[in-house]
């Protein structure tokens, strides 16, 4: 009985060590994945399932894999990692492009995880509410940043310059514009190359803005809420960016960004150079209830309208015709003082 007695406890006595030793180097798990709609890449979807006892001190650390089923692992998905307290640290590989929305949200105890040059988004709301995570390096590749991205990361540490937090990387910590808490929209570092979506507090307030020649990427929704921008600048030396009338404008003219929202026109005219109606470039217009088109209804058919753009697509739009149609249609010209007249 004694020597019975003597193996149990040396049992549970190998078992704690053992428990105690993954928990702090953390053990691997598997990932439910969800194949793209062009069947080219996969996105991890979710973790696999966790064991039901493990203790509140038991953390796992997690390898993406590069490759699933023979196809690459591009994506983080929505909701992939989030909610997982256990989860410590993350290696992301080289193959994933995308972190999606609240991908890693509510990981209380994630500390470190590596941020690949292959990501170009880091979506909404994705790191939120990591409160232990202290050190991030957000890469070159990166173009757009999602709001609330880092939002109660109570102890991320920033770069500061002006009442305004940054994140980057060793070569450049002010490579994003994470939020700002100043009254000024173009007072920011010189080497700042994105705004992140929901970076400026007092936008609600801003009137015009102008942006920087060092800024490269400008998130959908950074003018979310402008409610009173009737001008958006741009800095003549600025290499991606224009501003035709107050509007911003891709630099070569084919895109329209983003409409000031807060212009109180009726009308809007579209130049025929633009050829892309960016995502949520009209959203949060109410004044806009027509628009000219400098080109024929077949070049319209040809331009891509991203979404959130209700306020422009309800619009009664009218083409350019120097001549009076013959048939029916919205059609509009100049008249002899160069104003817009319909037919």
């Amino acid at each position: 009985m004694k020597k019975i007695f003597t193996l149990v406890l040396i049992f549970l006595l190998l078992f704690s060590i053992i428990l105690s030793f993954t928990s702090c180097l953390g053990i691997f798990y598997d990932f439910n994945y969800t194949l793209s709609e062009d069947g080219t890449y996969y996105i991890v979807s979710r973790i696999g399932t966790l064991p039901d006892d493990v203790g509140l001190d038991f953390t796992i650390s997690v390898t993406i894999p590069e490759v699933y089923n023979n196809l690459p692992v591009a994506s983080i998905g929505d909701f992939a990692l989030g909610r997982v307290p256990s989860l410590r640290s993350v290696k992301i590989p080289d193959s994933v492009t995308t972190i999606g929305n609240y991908a890693f949200t509510g990981c209380e105890n994630l500390k470190s995880i590596e941020i690949p040059d292959s990501v170009t988004s880091i979506g909404h709301c994705a790191f939120q509410d990591c409160k232990n995570l202290k050190n991030i390096e957000i890469p070159d590749s990166v173009t757009s940043i999602g709001g609330k991205a880092f939002y109660g990361c109570e102890k991320l540490e920033y770069s500061e310059y002006n009442n305004a937090s940054y994140l980057g990387n060793e070569e450049n910590p002010y490579f994003a514009l994470i939020e700002s808490r100043n009254g000024y929209f173009a007072d920011m570092h010189e080497d700042t190359r994105i705004i992140a979506n929901g970076a400026f507090w007092l936008g609600e307030y801003f009137e015009s803005v102008t942006i920087p020649d060092s800024i490269t990427h400008i998130d959908v929704d950074v003018f979310s809420g402008f409610h009173k921008l009737t001008s958006i600048a741009v800095d003549e030396n600025n290499t991606a960016y224009k501003s035709i009338d107050g509007n911003l404008y891709s630099k070569d003219g084919k895109t329209l960004v983003k409409y000031a929202i807060g212009k109180t026109a009726t009308s809007f005219t579209i130049p025929d150079s633009v050829t892309t109606i960016g995502s949520s470039a009209f959203r949060g217009c109410d004044s806009l209830t027509s628009v000219y088109y400098k080109g024929t209804a077949a070049e319209w058919s040809e331009i891509s309208i991203g979404s959130q753009n209700d306020e422009f697509t309800s619009a009664t739009r009218y083409y350019y015709s120097e001549t009076e149609p013959a048939g029916e249609g919205n059609y509009w010209h100049y008249d002899s003082d160069g104003n817009i007249a319909l037919w």
